[in-house]
């Protein structure tokens, strides 16, 4: 587990909870060029750790299992990074094999960095498995709003309309659009504002359902004061519109008219 936890880089928002001024692109180049650069010139270590026979059972819950299955999965998903054929088909072949769920949600995570039919297999085989366990199915939605690339926010409005997702399901609107504006920040801070439009429009909608949530989700947008010029304009716009917005319930106005102020 140790090794684990010293292979595991701190993820963007950890950076971006820290910094009073945020530089966007900058920061996500930056985090970027470190994880690519330690998974390059680890990768014959990477790849020598997948390569060795386990040492217990797939299935095993002891300590030292759990800590293994972690380490080889945090292996492969540095050496995900590169997108090689060679670890997309590593990474099929756990998904196909696996037989705990941490192993197959590191493959599908390995897998969905890279558009390719594989990932599109692997998405659909798991939202068949498990499309009755609702825990599980959240865990589907997140993995793709968290993907970091360009085609990303088409993919969150896909998956609203897809038959997984309820707006009036507070875990299902936290699973895909919370992990998207929290987790998914280069592409949420598009400097185009995409991300923030479509925080609002989802806020305006959700807030005639559930106020209460709607208030919560609101949060990305009122930090606006960390970040460039425009940014804050785009920002401070949607939620002026948020404001203007007829029949605004109680929760969200005080969240937003504070935040304005």
């Amino acid at each position: 587990a140790e090794k684990a936890e010293l292979l595991s880089l701190p993820d963007l928002s950890v950076f971006f909870d820290i910094m009073d001024a945020v530089e966007v692109e900058q920061l996500a180049a930056a985090v970027k060029t470190v994880k690519d650069g330690i998974a390059t010139q680890l990768q014959p270590v990477l790849t020598t750790v997948l390569d060795s026979a386990a040492t217990y059972a797939a299935k095993d819950l002891h300590f030292e299992a759990i800590g293994e299955r972690r380490l080889r999965n945090t292996c492969l998903a540095l050496l995900a990074r590169s997108q090689s054929a060679e670890v997309l088909a590593r990474a099929k072949q756990q998904y196909d094999s696996a037989t705990v769920m941490s192993n197959r949600l590191a493959a599908l995570q390995a897998l969905n960095i890279t558009p390719s039919e594989a990932r599109t297999a692997a998405l659909d085989d798991f939202y068949a498995r498990f499309k009755d366990d609702p825990q599980v199915v959240d865990k589907w939605l997140a993995i793709q709003a968290a993907a970091d690339d360009d085609s990303s926010i088409e993919t969150v409005k896909k998956l609203a309309q897809h038959e997984a997702f309820s707006l009036s399901n507070p875990n299902k609107v936290r699973a895909l659009y919370g992990t998207f504006c929290m987790r998914n920040l280069r592409q949420f801070h598009h400097i185009s504002g995409r991300g923030y439009a479509l925080l609002a429009d989802l806020i305006a909608e959700l807030d005639g359902i559930n106020p209460g949530i709607a208030a919560r989700m609101v949060t990305p947008l009122t930090q606006w004061r960390r970040f460039d010029k425009k940014r804050q304009t785009l920002m401070q716009d949607k939620l002026q519109s948020l404001l203007d917005k007829p029949g605004i319930s109680k929760d969200l106005y005080e969240v937003v008219s504070k935040s304005v102020a």
